[in-house]
């Protein structure tokens, strides 16, 4: 059975930071990049897969459907899984549709028109901040802010204090 070692939020997807200090540092093999949209594009599903492949990890980019389907019948094989998620609603889509996850780390989502940055890399609205609250209610998902390993990490309920 596979284990879910990191589960995270950035609308940057793949890029250097992910591969070289949260995924080494997690002992991760495999990087599930899980967005339906990106998923259905085949030259930047092919960017993503070469470039991850190049740094050493396995690589598949998914739809939520497809994700959840994985873990039901395999548990994402053997491997040590980073779950990159592009948006707050693809997160919360895919918990509530069934994949197992217990922690999201909150990491990079710019900023867009109707939010605001809660950290210094991360803008959420008000709905996705509600969105959050329900998903760490509902399913007992601890969420957090953090932009890298080694930078602070800030708590949902800091975040909503100060929004």
């Amino acid at each position: 059975m596979g284990n879910i070692q990191l589960t995270r939020i950035d609308d940057r997807l793949l890029h250097g930071q992910v591969m070289t200090r949260w995924a080494k540092g997690n002992h991760i093999d495999a990087i599930f990049i899980l967005d339906d949209q990106v998923a259905n594009d085949d030259f930047m599903k092919q960017l993503y897969l070469a470039s991850g492949q190049n740094a050493g990890f396995k690589v598949n980019v998914l739809t939520v459907e497809s994700a959840v389907g994985y873990w039901r019948e395999k548990q994402f094989d053997q491997h040590n899984v980073l779950i990159l998620f592009k948006s707050v609603a693809m997160m919360a889509r895919a918990i509530r549709e069934g994949l197992p996850i217990r922690t999201v780390n909150v990491g990079g989502i710019g900023k867009r028109k109707e939010t605001k940055f809660v950290i210094n890399t991360v803008a959420i609205s008000l709905a996705e901040l509600e969105t959050l609250e329900s998903i760490a209610d509902r399913f007992n998902v601890e969420i957090s802010f953090q932009t890298l390993p080694d930078s602070p990490k800030v708590s949902l309920a800091d975040v909503r204090a100060t929004y």
